[in-house]
């Protein structure tokens, strides 16, 4: 846990480092207008919202067009009210959906030579014809799996700066192009130096991640550390706040993968029955899975819902950087989420992408051995999906011990005025002693702290 809680540390307050690419934007004028790529409509609509303050907070105007967007529908819809969509968009969003939705993350796929090279080829010619019609960007912000990125800076021949924003992974590199790749990358973004002057090419790539996990992953692949600028949720943030402290009803946000398995069956079920057989003050409901919402709620009703009604909330995590976590805590609800000890038992049984081992194939694994930061624990393999596992119980047993430090990693973890728990009794005791006005009040102050030091960040 020590030495989780250093590395952590350590992520969150890296400095964003300055330099000619920075440089050669201030210099330009204070009117920007940016091009935002991602497949995300949540994710687009946070960064434009952080990217917007933190430029104009410093006496800059913005000016904005996203490409790409497709999914959640919702999400898409609040989007498209608050930024323009650049042309071309719904085709790069078809491409987006094939590749990610098709084969994105299988690794014998991208083996195919054809599949490749062809889908780079067309992706490419995508964002070409965008550019072309929108000849005024003065710098991208790329918020796709890397491979997409590249793309994207190879259609534009390197002239635009770009910001790289790894939400995720830096996924999915063909792994026979790794090697190859990530050098001109890991050339393109390499910090300025001062003593060099300004005589050298400016920085392609500047570098961002929304938490210190995904920084450190993404420093195991690619020996790059980027800052840490951390989602804000101003969209959410702004409209509405949590003020239900003496309600009767308890929230499980939404994770539908986690529900869906046998854990998260077992772990509702038990805990309404404890509910139920002991009288306890308050009820369980749940948000309904993203299908259901998206056919009887409004994206609106949801949260109004969930912060006009209820008591607090609990979180238990299907996906190491679910959104949902980060939105909730923005309104100042209080949340509940598993210990960093019942979080590492839960992380060696359960199919989390970010540690699955598929991302660190032969190839990759001998190319990160070049450049990779070693950490106490091997993080990707860390996770096997239930029906792939075929390790011994001496390894089983070893994983939880293992996982120890990726869970201290996490938000979920570490986050100021989250609220954790290691058993039913100790959840239902602290949802029920606990003063929630403090939690909230603290949540909204922490979220204002990492809000500023984002906003560095990304200025």
């Amino acid at each position: 846990d020590l030495r989780a809680n250093e590395a952590y540390a350590e992520y969150l307050l890296q400095p964003p480092s300055t330099g000619h690419f920075e440089a050669r934007l201030m210099q330009q004028k204070h009117l920007l207008n940016l091009g935002l790529f991602g497949w995300h409509a949540s994710l687009v609509m946070e960064v434009a919202g952080s990217l917007w303050r933190a430029l104009e907070s410093a006496e800059m105007s913005v000016r904005g067009l996203f490409f790409g967007a497709y999914y959640p529908a919702s999400s898409l819809q609040r989007l498209q009210e608050v930024l323009p969509e650049g042309s071309g968009s719904r085709a790069i969003a078809g491409f987006y959906r094939a590749w990610i939705e098709g084969f994105l993350d299988e690794h014998e796929a991208w083996r195919q030579d054809a599949s490749t090279v062809s889908g780079l080829g067309i992706l490419a010619d995508l964002y070409l014809e965008s550019m072309l019609a929108h000849k005024g960007l003065d710098a991208l912000v790329c918020i796709t799996p890397l491979w997409f990125c590249v793309a994207l800076a190879l259609a534009t021949e390197q002239q635009l700066p770009m910001i790289v924003y790894f939400d995720d992974l830096p996924d999915q590199l063909p792994p026979k192009d790794f090697q190859g790749i990530v050098r001109w990358f890991r050339k393109a973004a390499a910090p300025y130096d001062p003593h060099a002057g300004y005589s050298e090419k400016p920085n392609l790539f500047a570098l961002l991640a929304p938490s210190p996990l995904v920084a450190a992953l993404t420093e195991r692949l690619l020996g790059l550390r980027p800052p840490v600028a951390a989602w804000a949720c101003w969209y959410l943030a702004d409209s509405i706040a949590w003020d239900a402290p003496l309600s009767q009803e308890v929230l499980l946000l939404r994770a539908d993968l986690w529900f869906e398995a046998a854990p998260g069956r077992t772990f509702f079920y038990v805990f309404q029955l404890f509910l139920a057989e002991s009288s306890f003050p308050f009820t369980l409901v749940t948000m309904l899975p993203q299908k259901t919402n998206a056919q009887s709620f409004s994206w609106d009703q949801l949260w109004d819902q969930a912060l006009r009604r209820s008591r607090a909330a609990i979180f238990m995590p299907d996906d190491m950087m679910k959104m949902i976590f980060w939105e909730a805590i923005s309104t100042g609800l209080p949340v509940w989420t598993p210990s960093q000890e019942y979080l590492a038992r839960i992380l060696p049984f359960f199919g989390y992408y970010h540690f699955a081992a598929k991302h660190l194939p032969d190839e990759v694994l001998e190319a990160a051995e070049e450049w990779g930061r070693h950490f106490p624990v091997e993080p990707f393999g860390l996770s096997v999906a239930r029906d792939d596992d075929r390790r011994s119980q001496d390894q089983l047993m070893r994983a939880q011990v293992h996982a120890l430090f990726w869970a201290g990693m996490s938000d979920f973890v570490r986050y100021p005025y989250v609220q954790h728990f290691d058993s039913l009794p100790d959840l239902i005791a602290g949802i029920l002693s606990c003063d929630l006005r403090r939690l909230s009040q603290g949540l909204h102050a922490a979220h204002a702290e990492r809000a500023a030091t984002s906003a560095t960040a990304w200025r």
